[in-house]
Formats: structure tokens, C-alpha cells, sequence
């Protein structure tokens, strides 16, 4: 009978690097390793500096490979080290700051509850080797001689989950709290050990960058840190003292177990180390322990003029210490479809920075206020600031003591730079509202005006709300959070949210002002901005004044009010507004309303509104902005908008491409008798609001549960579908397929905000509240359905072609141009024959009387005879085998058209283009087929000359 024996530390070890692809080379092998790892060939940069390793043929250096979790190209550095004779060094001029050994699986890098860094490879691979021996058996040695890197990956792949633990091989420079490595890898509820690279029981600052890194970890990643103390263990110590090479290697070398390594983790830092003043360098600076003074290190002399030590001696009486930096910036594309909290945005963000100065007034009191500017300001003196945009307080301008100005100010200022006895806090300050991203958080916040809401407190801690501080009355904006983050969990709160539902649904639906497919879309827009999926809609209110346009708005705004009556007696924009304030505003807030767009004596100024207000339309349903240049001629920052815009009016959209973007609300009156109990809602109370914040914190519970970005996918799939069903209901209503696209699409997009409060209803067990929402007869989905049906069957504006003929039409009828007759030129198209004539009229027949008929077509009668009016464009003939035609001048009509009808051919129709839409919507002359191909103009011939010209019948025209 034999005892298994399993593989030795030792062996795992040798596995464990040959897995890594680390390798012992001589000069012989070296060419052939240049071609394996591609460095190129043997006169490139990189070959040479790794050639030059080999000294006369008899070195040999070990190169082990790194391998960096964050990306995706296999290995990206190679550690350099020649025994007895060179440092260890990398051959990459950018070398990666972490690595991972190749073997391990993927999934670790997110699910591992255990992360240990350690500050090379040789102790990464001895600790994978000490975590694998104690789950190990005898058949692994075998495996592992045969294909260690396929075996090595198999034996963590079969470790018990509680004993996983990610092992990271960090660069010195890495072990600082600001570097991008932290960053990049998930750290929230997850243990990370971290030894040092130096002893922080003697080397101040390996102590003060670890005492940084854990504040980080735990403040910005929500990770629990804990240091892997060597002297911790009594063996270890006492090697410690006796052997200068010793350290975390040879003790995984040489210790017992695992456990006896995981023994060695601590919670807390020890003491901090004590700096004797002669290791700061005579003329140095520094903050005072108790941070309200600054002093400098002087040499002292004897009586001969000999160095006699050094003494610290105050220089300047105020202090001061960086307590954190913000960057300001807008969610990227990414993070508003729902992508993680993007880092390297925040690197390309302008940045402020916080300083807290303090000091002693006359009578010896301790004072202190904080400035605020660009970071730009920690690289000049303080009399600097104020000039580079920082803000001081009127406290501190008024103190004797500032500025430190001329040399000795930038002394001060790098002896502040130095004083870290707290880490200093890096957030992000936002310039938008809407759902924004947490670093190193899977769900996301919300910012309303000055509000943060969050599911936690570090997240809110790290979300800044700074669009207050660039869009004028962005602190009206807000919500009632009064129920709280626990409003799902705590009964009273729960109760009390089932109270307002049912109220705002009262309002809002059973005894709403509106009717019901008005009510379903104003409930609508009050809600679709809460949902973390980006929005093109646009609604727009038209009818005549004082029947309840902007009252509505000011109903949908009440749902994005902290207190009540906010938007009682206005909104949040004018049409008034420059294009570029409008512009700005709907990039930075979830919904805009646009108010009062109204007929005006200024012509021109009633065309720039209109103008404007429908680039607004363009760029919010398109989610596109206008690109600009700056002065240097580089692109400036594009600023999508992301609110849903809300338009007021008197008149419908003249231009049907405008219309056709938006989803069209007339009003002719509310229903009075339910105006009262709306208002008493809204200016009151702040209910509707409490139901958006509601939402906003149940939606925060699903996204920890789903997981954001799943959660946002699961509301696109929503959309999706309400889309499919709104455009069957639209065909059903005999819109054209091909006309209910858009239309079926911007009622899908508000149909998400019902699609929200349906699902907030169903999770609280309101039922059959929640049964209203539903495509069924009567039902709000259906409603609001049918009213985009009726958007998309009946257009604001006649399409170019039909434009183009009623122009015609109304230049003949007003004078401004005439038909003559082909036959007889001078003459009118119907009537007698003039005279010395052998032709008769009466095979032109007058459908509506000779009179009549000529009128129509820009005749007079002046001295009992025809003369025509205006500028010929056509003339009437006849065609063979198809009778009596008027034919229309292509461009001579068009033009004329345009400049007399500019609303119905609006400045930029094209001719070509209109005439083609004219043939396809069936309006030409009959005989002549619609050729999909181009214009489909006639050509006739005079004299000798070939004409061309567009047919119609005697009927179309005088329609």
C-alpha cells in the first residue's frame, strides 16, 4: 500500500513560471527569443536593448513576462534580471504597472472575493503556489510535467470559491492611491491584501503611500484593505533583523501553509514612522502638526562658523492642505446607455481642485476657508490665484497674513502640496441631470437641480451636482426624496407612497382635464425622464390661447418640482430664447419646455422663432447638436441634447418634416370642473414629485439587483416591442406602413415612462392600478397609440409635391401668372376663337363656365377683352389620343411658387425634388405614368424648337 503524495511547493513554484513563460537565456538562444516574442529584427530598438544584455556571449538573463489583466493583447512587458550583474529592469519604454499570471481565469478578475498585490512576479507565483499546494493531489505532478500552463489553469479553476484569491504582481509605482490601475478593475466588496513594497514599520513614505491606497480603496472602490504584515509572524521577524534580503518571497519559500501567510494580515497600519529633522534637506518647507503654520529646516553653527545641526523655524503663519479635486464634465454616450463610470473621461475633464487654508486671526483664534478653482492653481504661487479664476473668500482676502507672495509662495505652496494627513477626495462634478455613473459602482445616481440621489453614501459622496453652477434656474429643478432610500422596505413609507399613487392617478387619469389620450401622454412626459434609457421625444402643444397649452407643461413639470408650486405661474423656457440658450439647456436637463411660440408683428422675428424652435425639434429627436468650430479652428465639445422637449404654440408646424418629428397636442379647452383638484396637486403639494423620486429609488433597487446595464437593456427590449404594437395599432388605423415608423416611435418613447410607474405599481402589489396600463380597448398604452395614429394620418403640412401644386394653383387664382393657349398664343384657353381663327374652342370644354374658367387659370377681362396677368408658366394643348392638356413650365413654375408661397415651399425644397414627390403621390396627369427614375416632364415641340414641360389635367388645376 502507497501514500499519495501531492506536488511540493517548490514544484507548483517551477510549474507556475514555466506557465508564465519565464525562461533562463544564454546568447545563443537570445536571436531566436527576439523572434518569439516579436521584437523585431536585430538592428530595432528593442532587439538591441535586449541584445546588450549578453556581455561577450556569457551572460545569462531570466526573462519573465507580464501580463496585464486590463487589456487584451497577450503579454506586455518583459522583466530583465542577470544574476549577480544587472538590476532587474523591463525592456518596454511604457512598462505595464500590474500583472496577473496568464493561468488565471478570466472570471477572477470580477468574482474573486480575495485580491492579494504584491510587488513582483517572484512573489506572485510563490503565493499561487502556496494557495494551490493545500488542494493539490499526487496525479497533479504528472499533469503538470506534461502541460503546466493547461494544468495550472485547471487547479485554480477547481478551488473552492471562498478560497479564490487574485494574486497581482505590481510595479512601485503602482502603489499609490491616484494611479489609473485602481481604477480599472472592479474592487467594491471585495478584500484586498497589500504588501508593500517597502517596510512601512520604518519608511515614512512606503507608510504614507499605503495609508493613501487603503483611504482609497475603501473611500472610492468600497473595497476592505488589510496590510500583509511580515511581523506579524515571529519566524519572519526575527529573519527580518538578521537577513537583509528577506522578505515576502522567501517566506512564501520557506513558510508551512497557506494559512500561515494569511495569518499575516492586518486591518490597520502600524504607527506612523517618526522623521528625524535630518532627513528633511536644509531650506526645506513644511506644514506644522497642527496645520497652521508653515516652517523651514535652517542649518544651525558653533562659535567657529561650524555646522551644528538643524532646527525647524516658523516661516509663514497660515497653512494650508489640498483636500480634494473634482472633475467637470457630462456622461459620455456609453455611460448614458447605461456603460460603467468611465475613468479616462475623467482624465480628459477640466478639473477644480479644494483647498482648505487655515490660519490665526490678531487675537489668536484658529480661522479657515476654502478655495476653489482650476487645478491649474496648485502650479503658481497664491497671489496667482484670484487671476486664474479661483475663488476666495472674503475671510481670507481680509487676513493679514495672505498672500505668501514672491519666492517664499511657491515654498509654501509645495509644503501644502506635501501635507497629506488625509487623502485627499477625487469626485466628478456633473454638468447635466439625468442618471450618471459611480466610480467603481454597478448602479447609477441621479441628479435633479441641486439634488443627489443615490442608493448609498458613498456613491452620493462621490456624485457632484454642478449644473447649478452653468444653467441659470437649474435649482427649481428637483424631487421629493422626503420618503427616503428605504421607501420600498419600510411600511409606513410604502403606505404612504400607495396614497399618493393613488391620488396622482385620480388627477392624472380618472377625473383628468384632458381627454383620455391627452391624459396618457401628460402622464407620460411627467415621467419618461426618470427612466435610464436616453429619449428623442418631443411633444408639442398647439391650439389657441388660453386653452390650456402651457398649463399642461406646467402639470408635466410638476412631477420635477422639491417644492410645491415651483412651475405654477411659468416654465423653464421661452421660444424667446436665443437658439444657443435653448440648446445649452436641453443638454443639461431631463426635460425643457419651450413656451409661447406665437404669432408676431415682427415677421422676421416670428420666422427666427420658428426657425430656431425647429432646429431645436431636428436636434433632440435626431440626438444630434450643432458641431462648432473654435477660434483656433479645432472641433469644439458637441453637446448632445438629452432633455425631452416640450413646445407650446399657437399655430402647428409649418414645415412637415418638423411636424413629423414630434407628437402633436391640440388643445381647444379643459374639462373645468377638474382643473381645481389638479392644481390643489400640483401647487400644494409636491405628490407628483414624490412618485418620481419613488421611481427613481425603485428602479436604483432593480439596476443592484439586475445589474445596471441588464436592467437597461431589459427597458430597450420594452421599447422595442411598445414600438412593434404601436405601429400595428397604426396601421390598423390606416396609416401607411411606410408613414408609421416614426410616429409609432416617438409614442414608444414616451410610453416607457408609463412602462416605469406600471412596473413601480405591480412591485407594491397596486394591481389593479397597475391593470389601466395596458393595450387593450381604452387602455393608456392603446390610448396613446391611437393618438400617434392620428398624428401620422393627418400631416401639419402637405407634402412637397402637393405644395407644390396648390401653389400653382394660388399664383393662377391671385394673378401672379397665367396659361395661354398653344393653339392660339395671346389668347385664353377657352372662349372664342379669335379672330381669322379656324379653330374652336369648343373642343376645349370650360368645366366651370368660360368665365370662370379663364379666371382660374390668370385671365382678366379688360374693355370686353381677355388679357392675361402675371408671367406665363404653362400653356393648354392638345395631346393625341389624350385629349386636352395643361402643361406646366417646370422651373419658371416652381420658382414663381416658392417666392409667393414660402411656408408651402420652404426655403431649401429643391424642384427636382418636389416635382418627383408630385409624380409619386399620384398627382400628374394620369395618362402619364409615375416613372420611378426621375421627373417625368413631356416634351412638345414648337416650330422647329423642343419644349418640355410637366402635364396635368384641366380638373387638377382648377380643383
Amino acid at each position: 500500500m502507497t501514500t499519495e503524495t501531492r506536488p511540493t511547493r517548490a514544484q507548483l513554484y517551477d510549474s507556475i513560471r514555466v506557465a508564465r513563460g519565464a525562461i533562463a537565456i544564454d546568447h545563443d538562444a537570445a536571436e531566436s527569443y527576439c523572434k518569439k516574442w516579436d521584437l523585431g529584427a536585430k538592428n530595432s530598438k528593442l532587439a538591441r536593448r535586449f541584445l546588450t544584455r549578453f556581455r561577450g556571449g556569457e551572460q545569462t538573463v531570466t526573462v519573465v513576462p507580464w501580463f496585464d489583466p486590463t487589456e487584451d493583447t497577450g503579454f506586455v512587458d518583459l522583466e530583465l534580471a542577470a544574476t549577480g550583474i544587472d538590476p532587474r529592469d523591463f525592456l518596454f519604454d511604457k512598462p505595464s504597472a500590474i500583472d496577473v499570471h496568464p493561468s488565471t481565469p478570466r472570471e477572477w478578475l470580477h468574482s474573486a472575493p480575495t485580491v492579494l498585490v504584491v510587488p513582483g512576479c517572484e512573489e506572485a507565483d510563490r503565493a499561487l503556489a502556496s494557495l494551490l499546494q493545500p488542494h493539490s493531489v499526487a496525479s497533479d505532478i504528472a499533469a503538470l510535467s506534461a502541460d503546466p500552463a493547461k494544468h495550472v489553469a485547471a487547479m485554480l479553476a477547481r478551488l473552492p470559491e471562498a478560497q479564490r484569491t487574485l494574486v497581482i504582481a505590481a510595479r512601485p509605482q503602482a502603489f499609490t492611491s491616484g494611479h489609473p490601475v485602481w481604477f480599472k478593475l472592479p474592487f467594491a466588496g471585495r478584500t484586498v491584501w497589500i504588501h508593500p513594497e517597502r517596510d512601512v514599520h520604518a519608511d515614512l513614505g512606503a507608510w504614507r503611500r499605503t495609508q493613501h491606497l487603503f483611504s482609497m480603496l475603501e473611500s472610492s472602490c468600497g473595497a476592505q484593505p488589510l496590510l500583509v504584515d511580515l511581523w506579524q509572524s515571529e519566524t519572519a521577524g526575527r529573519a527580518l533583523t538578521t537577513r537583509a534580503s528577506y522578505g515576502l518571497a522567501e517566506f512564501l519559500a520557506e513558510a508551512d501553509s497557506w494559512q500561515d501567510f494569511k495569518s499575516l494580515a492586518v486591518a490597520d497600519l502600524p504607527p506612523r514612522p517618526n522623521r528625524s529633522a535630518d532627513e528633511a534637506p536644509v531650506g526645506a518647507w513644511r506644514v506644522t502638526e497642527d496645520g497652521l503654520n508653515i516652517e523651514e529646516q535652517v542649518q544651525l553653527y558653533d562659535a567657529l562658523n561650524r555646522p551644528a545641526g538643524t532646527r525647524w523655524e516658523v516661516r509663514a503663519d497660515i497653512a494650508a492642505q489640498v483636500i480634494g479635486s473634482d472633475a467637470i464634465r457630462r456622461p459620455t454616450r456609453d455611460e448614458r446607455h447605461g456603460g460603467a463610470f468611465d475613468e479616462r473621461a475623467n482624465v480628459r475633464a477640466n478639473r477644480t481642485c479644494r483647498v482648505k487654508v487655515r490660519w490665526l486671526d490678531d487675537n489668536g483664534y484658529s480661522l479657515e476657508a476654502e478655495v476653489e478653482g482650476p487645478e491649474v492653481i496648485l502650479e503658481h504661487p497664491p497671489t496667482e490665484w484670484s487671476s486664474l479664476g479661483a475663488k476666495v473668500p472674503s475671510e481670507l482676502r481680509l487676513s493679514s497674513v495672505w498672500p505668501i507672495a514672491g519666492q517664499d509662495g511657491r515654498r509654501w505652496l509645495r509644503a501644502i502640496k506635501a501635507y497629506r494627513p488625509e487623502q485627499p477626495v477625487f469626485r466628478t462634478s456633473w454638468e447635466t441631470m439625468g442618471w450618471v455613473p459611480v466610480p467603481n459602482d454597478t448602479v447609477h445616481a441621479f441628479i435633479v437641480g441641486t439634488q443627489v440621489l443615490a442608493d448609498n453614501p458613498r456613491a452620493e459622496e462621490l456624485t457632484i451636482a454642478g449644473v447649478a453652477n452653468v444653467l441659470a434656474g437649474a435649482d427649481r429643478f428637483g424631487v421629493d426624496d422626503s420618503l427616503g432610500a428605504e421607501v420600498l422596505a419600510d411600511a409606513a413609507a410604502l403606505e404612504r407612497l400607495r396614497s399618493d399613487l393613488r391620488r396622482l392617478l385620480d388627477c392624472y387619469i380618472e377625473s383628468s382635464p384632458w381627454s383620455a389620450a391627452t391624459a396618457a401622454i401628460n402622464l407620460a412626459v411627467g415621467l419618461r425622464p426618470a427612466m435610464p434609457v436616453p429619449t428623442h421625444a418631443v411633444v408639442y402643444h398647439h391650439g389657441p390661447p388660453q386653452k390650456g397649452k402651457t398649463w399642461s407643461a406646467r402639470q408635466q413639470l410638476a412631477f420635477w418640482q422639491a417644492r410645491p408650486g415651483t412651475w405654477q405661474h411659468s416654465v423653464t423656457g421661452s421660444a424667446g430664447d436665443t437658439p444657443a440658450a435653448s440648446e445649452d439647456a436641453a443638454s443639461r436637463t431631463p426635460i425643457w419646455v419651450l413656451d409661447d411660440l406665437a404669432p408676431s408683428s415682427d415677421r422676421r422675428r416670428a420666422a427666427a422663432q420658428e426657425d430656431a424652435t425647429g432646429s431645436m425639434v431636428r436636434a433632440v429627436h435626431n440626438e444630434s447638436a450643432k458641431r462648432r468650430m473654435a477660434p483656433d479652428m479645432t472641433t469644439r465639445v458637441v453637446n448632445e441634447p438629452i432633455a425631452l422637449l416640450v413646445v407650446t404654440a399657437e399655430n402647428e408646424a409649418s414645415i412637415r418634416s418638423i411636424g413629423q418629428r414630434m407628437l402633436r397636442v391640440q388643445y381647444d379647452g379643459l374639462v373645468s370642473e377638474n382643473i381645481l383638484a389638479m392644481e390643489t396637486l400640483n401647487y400644494r403639494s409636491t405628490t407628483a414629485s414624490r412618485v418620481t423620486a419613488a421611481l427613481i429609488r425603485y428602479l436604483m433597487a432593480e439596476g443592484r439587483r439586475e445589474g445596471w446595464r441588464e436592467l437597461v437593456r431589459q427597458l430597450q427590449t420594452t421599447m422595442a416591442d411598445d414600438w412593434e404594437r404601436a405601429r400595428a395599432v397604426l396601421v390598423e388605423s390606416g396609416v401607411k406602413p411606410e408613414s408609421s415608423t416614426r410616429a409609432a416611435g416617438i409614442a414608444a418613447d414616451l410610453m416607457l415612462g408609463l412602462r416605469g410607474l406600471e412596473m413601480l405599481l405591480r412591485h407594491i402589489g397596486m394591481q389593479d392600478d397597475a391593470n389601466r396600463f395596458s393595450w387593450n380597448e381604452g387602455g393608456l398604452y392603446r390610448s396613446l397609440a391611437l393618438h400617434a395614429a392620428e398624428n401620422a394620418g393627418d400631416d401639419v403640412a402637405p407634402s412637397p409635391g402637393k405644395g407644390l401644386l396648390d401653389s400653382i394653383r394660388g399664383v393662377l387664382r391671385a394673378g401672379h401668372a397665367h396659361i395661354d393657349n398653344w393653339d392660339h398664343p395671346g389668347q385664353p384657353p377657352a372662349g372664342p376663337p379669335a379672330s381669322g381663327s379656324t379653330h374652336s374652342h369648343a373642343e376645349c370644354p370650360a368645366p366651370v363656365g368660360e368665365t370662370s374658367w379663364n379666371q382660374l387659370l390668370g385671365w382678366h377681362v379688360e374693355d370686353d377683352t381677355w388679357k392675361p396677368r402675371g408671367r406665363r408658366i404653362g400653356t393648354v394643348k392638345h395631346v393625341k389620343n389624350k385629349g386636352w392638356v395643361v402643361i406646366i413650365f417646370d422651373e419658371e413654375a416652381f420658382n414663381l411658387a416658392q417666392r409667393q408661397y414660402p411656408e408651402r415651399l420652404p426655403h431649401g425644397t429643391k424642384s427636382r425634388s418636389a416635382w418627383k414627390d408630385l409624380w409619386q403621390s399620384g398627382l400628374g396627369h394620369p395618362a402619364w405614368p409615375n416613372r420611378q427614375g426621375g421627373r417625368n416632364n413631356v416634351q412638345f415641340r414648337l416650330g422647329d424648337a423642343a419644349h418640355y414641360g410637366q402635364p396635368f389635367t384641366l380638373e387638377q388645376l382648377v380643383k
